[in-house]
């Protein structure tokens, strides 16, 4: 998990950093990963990333769940710098 404490180090050891983001709603990607809160939490972990310059690379897994919003999800990880 990306978060305050950890940023320096991610920040000088990992470039660039990969998150997955399997929907841009909300609710479809928690189900998909499997808890509430996942994509809020994802979210805050790319802003921090962004912030603090450190290059962005989307994984995104293809299902039944998401398979209509592909070309969502590309301009998001547009959007996000990625």
């Amino acid at each position: 998990m990306i978060n305050e404490d950890n940023i320096e180090d991610i920040k000088k050891y990992i470039r660039p950093v990969a998150v997955s983001i399997d929907s841009t709603d909300k609710k479809t990607h928690d189900e998909f990963r499997g808890y509430e809160g996942a994509f809020d939490k994802t979210m805050k972990g790319t802003r921090l990333l962004r912030e603090n310059g450190v290059k962005l690379q989307i994984n995104t897994t293809i299902s039944r769940l998401n398979k209509d919003e592909i070309s969502e999800l590309l301009d998001f990880a547009t959007e996000l710098g990625a």
